[in-house]
């Protein structure tokens, strides 16, 4: 966008409808953190690490996705629906409030670390 260049990706996006299934795939990835991953994350061996870690960096790449989309004037003019934005809002306001009020578990982000002291 700096650039002036075409950014046909964005473009794609846009002509495709595609800005609201961004959302709710956001949305779904975070439902399923807040209430499946608690009651698995003691059970995640080696094996199952892997494919963990990338169902929880893809909420950051939808985020980072959204936040180059969402920098286009046309993307809020025609790309995504009122519905859409406002779900967005919120899952945004969520966010905010859980860094403010210390809601994260940093045990839940620190599960595959194994404690020198203690190897298990």
């Amino acid at each position: 966008a700096q650039s002036k260049h075409d950014e046909y990706v964005v473009n794609e996006v846009i002509t495709q409808d595609k800005l609201s299934i961004i959302i709710y795939n956001l949305i779904t990835i975070e439902i399923w953190k807040e209430k499946v991953f608690p009651l698995i994350v003691d059970k995640i061996n080696n094996e199952l690490s892997l494919k963990t870690y990338m169902i929880l960096y893809e909420e950051a790449t939808l985020v980072t996705m959204l936040q180059i989309l969402l920098y286009h004037q046309t993307s809020m003019e025609e790309g995504s629906s009122d519905d859409a934005l406002l779900e967005l809002v919120d899952y945004c306001h969520r966010k905010l409030v859980s860094i403010v009020t210390n809601k994260v578990n940093v045990d839940h982000f620190n599960c595959h670390l194994v404690d020198e002291n203690n190897p298990s």
